[in-house]
């Protein structure tokens, strides 16, 4: 394998186009304080999913870049899964406007979905299947859908489901990319919550009989990922206050969230009823030695790097485990299984670029330079910088902003017994900076007259050592005043 060779698989990684089942990316079941084995989410997971009775919403949540596809992926793929249930996956990235989401257009791509599964891998069932009492409200909507158009009349619940599958398909296309359709969506009785919950519920309980038909004992699972990618605050009110509609989904339903929404009470409280999961980054280090990789953590990143890479491209050999250089691109991955595939498609790619053997320092170091520019292009708002600070020095994460923080990757969250925060590697320098500045023009810590520093300490964290404590809280309270800027 060259350096070319892995800057490709690495680059295919970061892109998810690679087979689950070649990607372990989920740290093995770990012992906490207690002493108790706990098991990994994805058993966690795939064990409510087989073992769980009736309806239930599964909320899936993690850093960017945790592997939360990846592990739906292979949750798909258990055998137990797949001998239980009619899988339905939800294309949510393609199906729905970026920044203008409300849950009728969730209600509407998930009605799609099933439709679609109906009239495919489930016709041949759905084809013996007689109307019910509730199948009435599918025949209310092949006409409504239909508009000015007058169908022929579907002979079974297949032909039903195929054609509203076409007529949802068409109108969710309609509705994403036209904003003047989103707002009749929203203005039109037809179409209000209540009723789009009657369809996506009936067409849902067609597919739990048809699936169970099929010998599928469980029905349905829908799975929807990548609703995590819609973040941004503006969509809050999906999440806040309309995401329990999915409850009335009549199937185990698994969905993707954006992590930041743990730590939002309003929404903890209205999805009381959800199976909440997360997928936690790797634990690489401890806050008092937040440069030293912990055993357990390089074995992970180790295990991962070899299914996929030879080791002998590290230009100080092929044992991993005594590798400075590979220690490097663990640490720059802050314990992010996607954050370490990223770092090393940077770095390959200097090292191929410079027609080069092996992985060097120098190829790790350019790879976080190409992180920071990134981050720090992302980081301008007066804002995010004051938000920055206050968690750099304190480690903690205090409102809403700082949370929302852990989507983009500006913070990051490392797991130890108990959680702590920092702002991404490849931003700490940036911030850092800024930090000694503030401190200057408060006068509370000069450059003037300090020795320099040593070992691998930068000049902040030496002030941030040194400053007593009545100084730092007086740049906390700095970074709080800018981060209420506009």
């Amino acid at each position: 394998m060259t350096p070319r060779d892995a800057r490709r698989v690495f680059d295919r990684l970061v892109r998810n186009k690679v087979d689950p089942s070649a990607v372990v990316f989920v740290p093995p079941p770990t012992v906490p304080a207690a002493g108790v084995p706990t098991r990994s989410t994805i058993e966690e997971l795939t064990d409510d999913l087989v073992d769980d009775e009736g309806e239930q919403v599964y909320a899936l949540s993690g850093q960017f870049g945790s592997g939360k596809s990846i592990a739906l992926r292979q949750v798909q793929e258990d055998p137990r899964v797949k001998g239980r249930f009619q899988v339905v996956a939800v294309n949510t990235l393609d199906g729905l406007p970026p920044l203008d989401v409300d849950i009728r257009m969730v209600l509407l791509l998930i009605a799609e979905s099933v439709a679609r599964a109906l009239a495919g891998p489930l016709r041949a069932a759905t084809e013996r299947l007689s109307f019910g009492g509730p199948d009435e409200v599918l025949r209310e909507w092949i006409k409504l859908l239909a508009g000015s158009d007058t169908p022929s009349q579907p002979t079974n619940l297949a032909d039903y489901a195929a054609k509203i599958s076409l007529q949802v398909a068409e109108l969710n296309f309609k509705v994403k990319n036209d904003d003047a359709r989103r707002a009749e969506l929203r203005s039109t009785a037809h179409s209000d919550v209540p009723a789009l919950r009657r369809l996506t519920s009936a067409l849902t309980a067609v597919g739990q009989r048809a699936a169970k038909e099929l010998g599928f004992a469980g029905g349905l699972l829908v799975v929807m990922d990548d609703l995590d990618k819609f973040r941004d605050r503006s969509l809050f009110p999906l999440f806040e206050r309309d995401i329990s509609r999915l409850s009335s989904v009549p199937c185990k339903l698994v969905v993707t969230i954006p992590y930041y929404l743990s730590f939002e009470s309003t929404f903890l409280t209205a999805t009381a009823s959800f199976r909440r999961y997360k997928i936690l980054n790797a634990k690489i280090v401890t806050a008092a030695e937040p440069k030293s990789v912990l055993d357990a953590g390089r074995a992970f990143f180790i295990t991962l790097y070899r299914q996929h890479a030879d080791p002998a491209l590290f230009s100080d050999g092929p044992d991993l485990a005594a590798s400075p250089v590979f220690d490097q691109v663990v640490l720059l991955s802050a314990g992010i299984p996607r954050e370490f595939f990223r770092v090393l498609h940077y770095a390959f790619d200097v090292c191929d670029y410079n027609g080069e053997a092996a992985l060097t320092a120098e190829h790790v170091r350019a790879a976080r330079v190409k992180f920071g520019q990134e981050l720090i292009a992302a980081s301008q708002r007066a804002s995010t910088r004051g938000s920055l600070k206050v968690v750099r020095i304190t480690k903690r994460l205090s409102n809403a902003t700082e949370w929302t923080l852990l989507d983009s990757l500006q913070v990051v969250e490392y797991v130890n017994d108990r959680p702590w925060y920092s702002v991404h590697p490849a931003l700490a320098d940036w911030v850092g900076e800024q930090l000694v500045d503030d401190a200057a023009s408060l006068g509370v810590w000069t450059r003037q007259n300090t020795a320099p520093t040593t070992g691998n300490e930068t000049l902040a964290e030496r002030m941030l050592r040194e400053l007593k404590p009545e100084a730092i809280d007086r740049l906390v309270q700095r970074g709080h005043e800018e981060s209420q800027r506009s």
